[in-house]
């Protein structure tokens, strides 16, 4: 079985649909999905057109169209998927997923890495690839603490920005909220992170 479409549902729920936030960096955001992902997305497409108007160029038009077939082949064709991430416990997945999209997918893994590196002390390089020895490691340490840490380290990470660079400082409420939804119920999430 595949977390594919609950990390997307969840994801989807934590970034909503058309956001177009003068301080958020991604700038014009439809279904989680930035107007440079989009033309990255564009630049890697073989027979999928996402030129929605047909006007030559993908702006924020093609954007607002885009479909949730749309979403699913970008989530798979960017590199925010990762079939390793099905080798993870449900809740770190879906957790990681959504950091992949809010963080970007080198500095969302990199959470992960750093978060089991805070259980097991260095146990994995941070290089923000989910491979085998990210999966291992991350399946030594019980889900719901890797999962506590995970947050934990999330949030750290969303006050680091928000010190670094005041413009910043309107999300990081926001920020720390998706940090702290869970991704499905289980009242040992609700635990963990009390």
């Amino acid at each position: 079985m595949t977390y594919l479409q609950d990390c997307i549902n969840y994801t989807r729920v934590n970034e909503g649909g058309v956001s177009n936030n003068p301080h958020d960096r991604g700038g014009l955001t439809n279904l989680g999905i930035t107007l440079d992902t989009l033309r990255e997305a564009s630049a890697k497409v073989h027979g999928h057109s996402f030129d929605k108007n047909h006007d030559g160029k993908i702006d924020g038009v093609d954007l607002l169209s885009l479909n949730d077939d749309d979403v699913l082949w970008i989530v798979k064709e960017c590199g925010f998927w990762s079939p390793l991430l099905d080798r993870l416990p449900k809740g770190v997945a879906i957790k990681t997923f959504d950091l992949r999209f809010n963080c970007g997918i080198t500095s969302g893994t990199k959470l992960l890495q750093k978060a089991i590196d805070r259980v097991l002390a260095d146990a994995v390089v941070v290089d923000g690839v989910i491979g085998t020895e990210t999966v291992a490691m991350a399946n030594k340490i019980d889900q719901y603490v890797l999962y506590r840490v995970l947050v934990d380290t999330a949030i750290k990470h969303y006050v680091a920005i928000a010190k670094y660079d005041a413009s910043q400082i309107g999300n990081l409420n926001g920020w720390i909220n998706r940090a702290k939804r869970v991704p499905y119920p289980d009242p040992n999430f609700a635990l963990s992170i009390a």
